[in-house]
């Protein structure tokens, strides 16, 4: 094999090699987003089942730093959040993208979708016309709802 196709077949590798996909417990699922959006420096989530709230939980660099453009951020719901036997039929998330100055401002409609224990979802957070965020979800099982 030639050098230059030696460094072509590792090259090709390297996404494997960098991100590996997370191993989800059978007592959690998570939601993995993908920033495509520049500037985003944070990530903030309330969510709820069955309509009523349940928590929130906030992802930022230590540094204070912008989330590299395509990192995957796993934003993990485990049981100690929420209890074992609820019914995830329906859980409903709010995401909220932190910009430079440190606000918070909502992306984009309200994810809801019948999750399970175990199982990984993945979206990705794009810009808008508007200088914003929505969310496009890459699961066929994600119902998003006007707010």
């Amino acid at each position: 094999m030639t050098l230059l196709r030696w460094l072509t077949a590792l090259l090709a590798c390297f996404p494997f090699f960098c991100c590996p996909a997370p191993e989800i417990g059978e007592d959690e699922f998570c939601l993995q987003v993908t920033i495509a959006a520049p500037q985003v420096y944070g990530l903030y989530t309330e969510y709820s089942l069955q309509g009523e709230r349940r928590g929130d939980m906030g992802v930022r660099n230590a540094d204070g730093s912008a989330f590299r453009q395509n990192e995957v951020i796993s934003l993990t719901f485990d049981q100690e959040l929420i209890p074992a036997d609820s019914n995830l039929s329906d859980f409903c998330l709010h995401l909220y993208w932190i910009d430079r100055e440190g606000m918070t401002r909502p992306a984009s409609g309200v994810l809801t979708w019948p999750t399970a224990w175990g199982e990984a979802y993945t979206a990705t957070l794009r810009p808008d016309a508007e200088g914003g965020c929505f969310l496009e979800t890459d699961f066929p099982r994600a119902l998003p709802s006007a707010s």
